[in-house]
């Protein structure tokens, strides 16, 4: 969810009503240094997740993509076989 800046006026003078001008800048550094760590939190559970959940996946998951890979030349290979005996079928049938 994206903020505007129509949002950020209202959020900041209603922070300024509430909170008033004097501690407004204590509490703005108290918020940035929040996000900042909530920034750096959910960066850290995202690593971890890709080290211990994902990269193992994808590194199981490669000797089989490396099997399948013959087995689907092989099949292009027997489509493209099947479709020349059927054009040469084809080109049988007309030539009587």
């Amino acid at each position: 969810m994206k903020i505007g800046a129509l949002e950020l006026i209202v959020v900041f003078i209603v922070a300024l009503l509430v909170i008033g001008p004097d501690k407004l800048p204590q509490y703005a550094r108290k918020f940035g240094a929040a996000m900042r760590e909530f920034r750096k939190a959910s960066q850290d559970v995202t690593q971890e997740i890709r080290e211990s959940v994902i990269d193992p996946l994808e590194e199981a998951q490669k000797p089989l993509k490396d099997a399948i890979e013959p087995i689907e030349e092989l099949e292009k290979g027997l489509k493209d076989d099947v479709k020349s005996v059927e054009k040469d079928l084809r080109d049988l049938g007309k030539a009587k």
